[in-house]
Order: structure tokens, then C-alpha cells, then sequence
């Protein structure tokens, strides 16, 4: 039921991510990685909001698993921080995307180099609905000679644990409190 579900994450693959100056996803060590290493690189991550997403909580997060590989946090001039770059939408049934990038509040974000962490990026609140198209894109600043690398992509969103359908919900209700 809507409002009763619980925070789901699904996992983009990186072979889906498109990058832009970063590195192109590739394998380090035999992991499938995307690394920052200059200044105003970028990553578009693809996705299509699922049929189980509660609309009526409305809460969607990026969430990058990254490390810095390269540089020193503590001298303050070897770092990376991420923010987004841009949030475009695509629904069905509309001639045009919406670009939703000054919507968005989530802070810029820095790469720490301590150990292999998740930094989010909340785009909860705007409105999603099931089946709309995202294209998120984040944005690399770096500061020195530092490599920031990704190794995960997900989206957490909150699940209404079935196909959500605002009709449909409304009519169960009805019934039930008609008796």
C-alpha cells in the first residue's frame, strides 16, 4: 500500500554511465570502475523510475560508491568534489524534458580518501512519477593532480511494494470503508 513501503536500491550497471572527460567504464584489477582525474569531467547516469515507486512519498537518491585513489585530503590540495551538473526528465505524454537541475538542493559532495564510501545525491520531492526518464549528470571539480574513482551506481528510492496506481488505491479504500 502507498506510504507503507520500505527504501529499495537498485544497482546501475556502469557500463550504463557515460562519461564525459572521466575515463569511459573500464576494468581496474578487474573491477568495473569510472575514474575523475581533471577538472569538470562528468558522469550521465540513465534511469527509469520503477512501477513500484510510491509517488505519494516521492523520494529518490543517487548514490555513488567512490575513493580517492590518488591525492591527500589532509593537504588540502589533491581533491575532487562531485556535484550535480544537471537533472533532466523525460515523461511519457510530454513533447518536451524538463531540466529540474535548480530543483535540486543536495550539497556538493568530497571524495574522501580515507576509505571506499557513498555520497548521495537527494532528488526527492520533485515531483517523479512511474515511468519517467532520468538523466542525471555529476559533475567532477578537481583541485591538484587527484584521481577520484566510482566503483558502484545505484538509485534508493522509496517502494510502494507493488505497481503504484492512485486510482486503484483510491478505489480499495473507498470499498473498504464503504464495508
Amino acid at each position: 500500500m502507498t506510504g507503507d513501503g520500505y527504501v529499495h536500491e537498485v544497482p546501475i550497471p556502469l557500463s550504463a554511465v557515460i562519461a564525459t572527460g572521466a575515463s569511459a567504464p573500464a576494468l581496474s584489477s578487474n573491477v568495473a570502475v569510472v575514474t575523475f582525474d581533471a577538472d569538470n569531467e562528468s558522469i550521465s547516469v540513465p534511469f527509469q523510475v520503477p512501477l513500484d515507486y510510491d509517488e505519494s512519498k516521492d523520494e529518490l537518491t543517487l548514490v555513488l560508491t567512490a575513493l580517492l585513489t590518488t591525492g591527500d585530503m589532509s593537504v588540502g590540495t589533491n581533491t575532487i568534489t562531485l556535484d550535480f551538473d544537471q537533472v533532466a526528465r523525460m515523461r511519457p505524454g510530454e513533447t518536451a524534458e524538463d531540466d529540474l537541475t535548480s530543483d535540486v538542493t543536495s550539497d556538493a559532495q568530497l571524495i574522501d580518501d580515507d576509505a571506499i564510501a557513498q555520497y548521495a545525491f537527494d532528488m526527492s520531492g520533485l515531483s517523479h512519477k512511474v515511468v519517467d526518464v532520468l538523466t542525471v549528470e555529476i559533475d567532477a571539480q578537481e583541485e591538484g593532480t587527484a584521481v577520484g574513482t566510482i566503483y558502484g551506481v545505484s538509485m534508493r528510492y522509496r517502494t510502494c511494494l507493488v505497481a503504484f496506481n492512485q486510482a486503484e488505491r483510491e478505489a480499495i479504500t473507498t470499498e473498504i470503508d464503504n464495508g
